[in-house]
């Protein structure tokens, strides 16, 4: 927050709040949305049209700030997502509110991708740490209001002022990137003809980050639509797959393949073996948006079934665990842990995997709400360790000319993670959960297989240092 940098951590902070509003309030009206407009059977759409679409945004804004810096792929990010919001907020029918879902999304992925450009170009390394912390905490508001916000606003006038509302926010942080266009400029990658071509990537420790291999940016393209398509068949055929028919389990399994297959050119080598280094920690985000959006969705729905509570009750645990996030992205922006990063995301990891048993263990045993609190306020502390951790060693990890890359491919792994934990959580919970209403003890072994998945984050974690060279 100094006067050099005050206005773009203003800026960043801003537009993180935006998107989150976005993501958040939508959930919210989106009910009333779909009987205006008759979804139907279609409702699902509206969120997965705009995470398949991020997807694409995310891959293409690797190889195109690689190119030109962030600057311009960050306005244009927020002009497509002001754009569909626009739509959709004006959409006389449910299939233009989806067109606009996904030029929201579009642009969402780029933005998002941009963003952490920008942090490593405007920002010293000695101030990463913390400027992430606040991104964070950019979250917890709107998490908090967000909801009752939304709601007030359909009340008062209708679902539309929720979509409609971030148009002229967004006009005022492009406003402020504008002012700063020359410090962000920076941020442009020397020597991004490299992609594409053999590089080092295990790197000595203390010499400097590693170079990494990544596509060509025409191949980029081709790839990020091929990991668009298979997340959205996957997505489809995902969410009706109990009872097993053989076109639902064909398209998942095909949708599983070809996103696999189009994923990997994208990540670093060896992300899928937790290489050492960078590898691992691409790896360790993914693990961290699986096992975290797998298991909280769920969370209201146990406390609201099985346990008798009212919505609102079930939403304060929301929050809870909104506000460890944020507790745990401010301790890791502490100075006492600028170079101990990497056993930062490791104790990330253990709190996840810690939250998911207890969250196990309560359902499995009927205990106290209190211990569900207090679980998910330690995978909450645990995702905001984990997540911002990852957020500095990738930018630490990947030379400056690379940044937008490895940026991409964090960013990539992160949404791939929420995708299929989501849709393999609500697999689960088909196949799990048979009771109707369910019953406190059917989300044990839920919970637990996504606990699993958390040890996943931990190892990555302690794996996230480089080997010196022999």
């Amino acid at each position: 927050m100094s006067r050099s940098h005050a206005t773009v951590t203003i800026t960043l902070v801003a537009l993180i709040t935006i998107i989150a509003f976005e993501s958040l309030a939508i959930s919210t009206v989106m009910p009333a949305a779909a009987a205006e407009l008759g979804a139907g059977t279609r409702y699902g759409l509206a969120f997965s049209s705009m995470v398949t679409a991020q997807l694409l945004g995310i891959v293409v804004a690797g190889a195109w700030i690689g190119r030109v810096g962030p600057v311009l792929p960050t306005w244009l990010g927020q002009a497509l997502f002001a754009a569909g919001s626009l739509a959709a907020g004006l959409a006389p029918s449910f299939e233009l509110l989806l067109a606009g879902r996904v030029v929201a999304g579009l642009g969402a992925g780029l933005v998002v991708v941009a963003l952490y450009v920008v942090v490593g170009s405007a920002y010293p390394e000695s101030a990463r740490p913390r400027v992430f912390a606040w991104m964070s905490a950019a979250w917890v508001l709107p998490s908090i209001i967000g909801p009752l916000l939304a709601a007030l606003l359909a009340q008062v006038w209708s679902w539309r002022a929720v979509f409609l509302v971030v148009v002229p926010a967004v006009a005022l942080t492009a406003a402020g990137l504008f002012a700063n266009r020359r410090r962000l400029g920076a941020g442009r990658s020397e020597g991004s003809g490299t992609a594409g071509r053999d590089a080092d990537v295990t790197g000595p420790t203390g010499r400097g980050p590693a170079r990494t291999t990544y596509p060509s940016a025409r191949r980029t393209v081709w790839l990020g639509l091929a990991v668009a398509a298979g997340a959205a068949l996957f997505q489809w055929a995902g969410t009706d797959l109990v009872p097993p028919r053989p076109l639902y389990v064909g398209g998942a399994l095909l949708g599983l393949v070809v996103l696999g297959l189009a994923a990997r050119p994208l990540l670093p080598p060896g992300t899928g073996r937790l290489r050492r280094g960078l590898p691992a920690v691409v790896a360790a985000r993914f693990a961290l948006a699986a096992s975290f959006n797998g298991a909280m969705t769920y969370v209201p729905l146990m406390l609201v079934a099985a346990r008798g509570l009212q919505p609102s009750a079930a939403g304060a645990v929301l929050a809870l665990a909104s506000i460890g996030w944020t507790a745990g992205a401010w301790l890791q922006g502490r100075p006492r842990f600028d170079p101990r990063h990497a056993p930062v995301l490791a104790a990330g990891g253990a709190c996840v995997t810690a939250g998911l048993a207890g969250l196990a263990a309560t359902a499995a045993t009927g205990a106290p709400i209190a211990v569900m609190i207090v679980s998910a306020a330690a995978l909450g502390l645990g995702m905001g360790l984990g997540t911002t951790a990852v957020s500095v060693l990738v930018l630490h990890l990947a030379p400056p000319s690379q940044h937008a890359q490895a940026s991409s491919a964090m960013s990539l792994s992160d949404a791939l993670g929420a995708t299929v934990g989501l849709a393999t959580a609500g697999t689960l919970y088909a196949t799990l959960v048979t009771d109707d209403p369910a019953t406190s003890s059917d989300f044990a072994w839920f919970w637990a297989a996504t606990a699993v998945v958390g040890v996943l984050a931990l190892v990555a974690g302690v794996r996230s240092t480089q080997r010196a060279r022999t």
